[in-house]
């Protein structure tokens, strides 16, 4: 059924499909925000079902303010309050730290030679690990705390993310396109169509189940079949 599913979102254009025994199980709070989208049989062995969508633009891009708002949003992390002064510090800063360790690194600027353990050729991979053994050393090797609040069904109506991937799709949408699927099962296939329309022009053109529907029902000439029975065989 998972493999069905998938590889029916692009036949009628959309992220996600779901089953009806699926749709079921969610809450009210979640329900509400998905539409059904048709009504299948893949085999005699099987009942008819639902298939139903949660409109969600995939594409949407939020901008730099939208993530700094989005942070500021985020549980709190408890951070280390000793951090060093630069990003990539110089070798000599490196030597500085690591001068009171065994086997430092010692100090290097333009008008010293290297003294020590420091042997000609060094790598850059060599001081960056001995950078983040210093910054190892520094932290205690603490774990940043983070809190994730317990999930409620109140998220689906206040997560600014969450209303945001919705836009292409408002309530009124939803009630117009739920009279016309009430139609199409029904076998008022001309009301249906006619509505299905209406939910095009509304999204410029893009909404993906009004364009399969529509393109279904002008297949049978607008009019359902004489034995319809309120889903199509799959």
């Amino acid at each position: 059924m998972s493999e069905f599913l998938e590889s029916s979102t692009k036949t009628y254009g959309v992220p996600l499909l779901m089953s009806e025994a699926f749709f079921r199980l969610l809450s009210p709070q979640a329900s509400r925000y998905c539409r059904q989208v048709d009504r299948i049989r893949r085999s005699e062995a099987e009942e008819p079902f639902g298939l139903f969508t949660y409109d969600s633009d995939l594409n949407l891009e939020f901008q730099e303010e939208d993530k700094a708002d989005h942070s500021s949003r985020l549980p709190p992390i408890a951070e280390n309050t000793s951090r060093r002064k630069s990003a990539l510090p110089g070798a000599h800063q490196i030597a500085m730290q690591n001068r009171n360790n065994v086997g430092a690194i010692p100090s290097i600027n333009s008008d010293s030679k290297p003294k020590g353990r420091l042997h000609r050729g060094r790598s850059s991979k060599d001081l960056e690990s001995a950078e983040k053994s210093v910054d190892k050393s520094q932290s205690g090797d603490k774990k940043p705390n983070v809190i994730v609040p317990k999930y409620t069904t109140t998220i689906w109506d206040t997560d600014p993310d969450i209303m945001r991937l919705r836009h292409l799709v408002n309530d009124a949408f939803r009630s117009l396109w739920k009279e016309g699927m009430a139609a199409y099962i029904k076998g008022d296939w001309q009301k249906a169509r006619d509505i299905f329309h209406e939910t095009m022009r509304s999204s410029n053109d893009q909404d993906g189940p009004s364009k399969f529907l529509i393109n279904l029902l002008d297949k049978h000439g607008g009019t359902a079949p004489h034995d319809w029975q309120g889903y199509r065989e799959d």
